[in-house]
């Protein structure tokens, strides 16, 4: 973003919150929470296992906040689909990645073991932009935003475990390189995908040559 763009953004924050927690999924983010402390407390596994699953099922609790119906129904916007992720992360984010740590950190089996550690954050951060970008190109396409964030992620851990050796991403300590590649081309998905469609249709249209009439 420039800094007037930095500025407006910041302007319209306080004044949007309201607006903006109205339209969004926003329970999803600590119901999330409450499901990974469920797990942290009724299971006693290995410290990967609980970074692996806390690290997706907060993931899977912020991608039902960018999600967006609206984007592929409206015609325009006053607020570009861009500005409208920025404000839900703003308000959403912070406390879901605090509140990560904190399960990991207070609620994981890993005694003797200062948690998250910086796999920990990479994973974390691998899974939450994925999810998003999946659910951003749902919304781009469909009315089926808030439904696909989720499956996808467990679908790519499903694909993950089953992995070859040779293209496998598990162990993390032993495929970082691999994580950092996963990360920038899911970074690179969501950015590709926050146009909104809704404009690309009109850019469309406008660029089409009207037929001669006869």
């Amino acid at each position: 973003m420039t800094s007037a763009r930095l500025r407006r953004f910041g302007r319209v924050l306080w004044a949007a919150a309201p607006h903006v927690l109205r339209s969004m999924r926003w329970p999803a983010v600590p119901l999330s929470w409450v499901v990974a402390a469920v797990f942290l407390a009724r299971t006693r596994v290995e410290p990967t296992v609980d970074v692996i699953v806390v690290s997706m099922v907060v993931a899977g609790g912020l991608s039902f906040v960018i999600a967006d119906p609206a984007a592929v129904t409206v015609a325009s916007s006053p607020i570009s689909r861009c500005d409208r992720v920025a404000l839900r992360l703003v308000l959403t984010a912070p406390p879901a990645v605090l509140a990560w740590f904190l399960l990991l950190r207070v609620g994981s089996g890993a005694a003797g073991r200062l948690l998250p550690d910086s796999d920990a954050w990479l994973l974390f951060a691998t899974f939450t932009v994925f999810a998003i970008a999946a659910e951003f190109w749902a919304g781009s396409t469909s009315t089926a935003a808030g439904l696909v964030g989720v499956p996808s992620l467990l679908a790519a851990q499903v694909v993950a475990l089953q992995l070859p050796g040779r293209l496998a991403v598990y162990p993390l300590p032993d495929h970082r390189w691999r994580w950092v590649i996963l990360l920038a081309l899911a970074t690179a998905a969501c950015a590709s995908a926050l146009r909104d469609p809704a404009s690309q249709r009109g850019a469309t249209t406008l660029g089409r040559r009207r037929p001669a009439h006869r």
